[in-house]
C-alpha cells in the first residue's frame, strides 16, 4: 500500500498528535470570535479557573456588557504589544494584571505545575 504523502495526510498526522499527546483541544472554526481576533470562550475559561479573585475583583464577566469591555482591551493591548509581550507580561484590565499563560515550572515547584496544567493549547481545523 502506498504511503500518502498529501498535505491533507500531514495534517491529520499533527491534528492526531497534538491531541492526543500533548493535550491541545481541537476547535473549530467558528470557536474563533471574528471582533476580538480571539477564542474568547477558551480564554474566558482559562481566567475563570487561574484568576477567580481577580475576576471578581474587576467584574469582568459580571455581564455580555463586561465581557465585551474585557475583551475589546484584551485585543487592543495584543493588537498594540504583540501576541508574545501579552503572554510574557501579563494584561492589565481596571485594576488586576492577568495572566494569559503560565510558563514551563521547575520540578521543585508543585503549585507553578498546578497552574502550568491550566493553560489551554488550542488548534483550528
Amino acid at each position: 500500500m502506498p504511503t500518502d504523502i498529501s498535505e491533507k495526510e500531514l495534517e491529520t498526522i499533527l491534528v492526531s498528535y497534538l491531541r492526543d499527546h500533548q493535550g491541545y483541544e481541537e476547535g473549530v472554526s467558528s470557536d474563533y470570535n471574528k471582533e476580538f481576533g480571539l477564542d474568547t470562550e477558551r480564554v474566558k475559561r482559562f481566567i475563570l479557573s487561574t484568576q477567580k479573585e481577580k475576576v471578581e475583583n474587576t467584574a469582568c464577566f459580571t455581564s455580555p456588557t463586561e465581557e465585551h469591555k474585557f475583551f475589546s482591551r484584551l485585543s487592543a493591548a495584543l493588537s498594540k504589544r504583540g501576541v508574545t509581550d501579552v503572554l510574557r507580561k501579563g494584561f492589565k484590565y481596571i485594576s488586576e494584571i492577568f495572566d494569559m499563560y503560565y510558563p514551563t515550572p521547575s520540578a521543585l515547584n508543585p503549585t507553578a505545575q498546578q497552574y502550568y496544567d491550566k493553560n489551554i493549547f488550542c488548534f483550528l481545523c
